[in-house]
């Protein structure tokens, strides 16, 4: 949602040259974050889980007296384990609780580091835009526990953790076709429902839009709010940066906006401009079976056409028996 980017830019705002990061050390602070599609090219201190967070900060606090870090969840396989767990094909009764605990560790992290008198920063997506994250950002494979080596590798890990039992009643679980139109059915795209996190201790929250869209205002109440003073004469580099590192989040979030015409232009047969991801695309065969009772002839079909035209004459009656989720 652009905590990287936010962190780098507290950083270079604030003048600073080095970066410390716990497990790497001291580095040059870049003055280009942005690589292809997120600001990662900042490398962050980036804890996972509690105890992860604790030791991050000790490390911190050891070698810096001015020091960022982004907390988030333990790794899903890690906790897992420490509780006797497979997350290959994990029941729904096993997940739950374990799902509780995961952020339960990460509730705990942050009211932690409030207790050590950190300065929270909480960036929330909105729950209007829950595709925003069909887009595989992270390159961390929740199955395996490590860097994955593409987007496809981590999708197969997702697809094992949930939907095990299902990939092996298909007859080609891992073609293109076979693959898009399994997920569109088991998947639910728009079932996303901010965490009720505890937020009691002192804090700033902010919508991701916030940043997204008034980001060259928020950056200013931000480093306010943190009593650090913005070395001016960066702030026309940082323009120039914000302004690349927006367009690419106008690109992840632009789907959401699109979907329902695209949805409606292929039923109708209207005219309209295609390019989709492989996940744009689960997105929409999810649509046409739950919502219009269509599906499409995807047979050797690697990916969708170019207009909406041409996906109307690949319409066909939907013959999968699935719930009734939207009304």
């Amino acid at each position: 949602m652009g905590c990287t980017f936010l962190d780098w830019s507290i950083n270079f705002l604030a003048g600073q040259n080095k970066f410390f990061n716990y497990k790497l050390g001291w580095h040059d602070l870049t003055h280009d974050p942005i690589t292809k599609a997120t600001a990662h090219g900042h490398r962050k201190n980036h804890p996972n889980g509690f105890a992860e967070t604790q030791r991050c900060v000790e490390q911190l606090q050891q070698h810096t007296d001015f020091a960022s870090l982004y907390p988030t969840l333990q790794h899903l396989n890690q906790l897992a384990a420490e509780h006797g767990l497979s997350l290959s094909g994990i029941s729904q009764s096993d997940w739950e609780p374990l799902y509780k605990l995961w952020y339960q560790d990460y509730c705990d992290s942050l009211h932690w580091l409030a207790a050590q008198g950190a300065k929270i920063i909480y960036v929330e997506l909105n729950k209007s835009l829950p595709l925003y994250l069909i887009q595989t950002r992270s390159n961390y494979n929740l199955m395996t526990g490590r860097d994955a080596v593409d987007a496809d590798e981590i999708r197969h890990g997702t697809d094992l953790m949930f939907f095990n039992a299902n990939v092996n009643k298909w007859d080609n679980p891992t073609t293109t076709w076979d693959w898009r139109e399994r997920l569109a059915l088991n998947q639910r795209p728009f079932s996303y429902e901010p965490q009720n996190i505890d937020l009691s201790f002192q804090h700033l929250w902010l919508d991701s839009q916030e940043l997204w869209f008034n980001g060259r205002n928020k950056m200013l109440d931000i480093l306010a709010w943190l009593e650090i003073p913005i070395t001016q004469s960066r702030l026309p580099q940082w323009y120039k940066m914000f302004d690349q590192w927006q367009h690419l989040q106008f690109q992840a979030v632009e789907f959401q906006f699109q979907y329902q015409h695209i949805v409606n232009a292929i039923v109708n047969n209207w005219n309209y401009a295609i390019d989709l991801t492989f996940d744009q695309e689960v997105v929409i065969q999810h649509c046409l079976i739950y919502q219009h009772n269509l599906n499409l002839k995807t047979w050797q079909l690697e990916k969708f056409p170019k207009n909406t035209k041409d996906l109307h004459q690949l319409l066909e009656p939907n013959i999968h028996q699935v719930p009734q989720i939207y009304s």
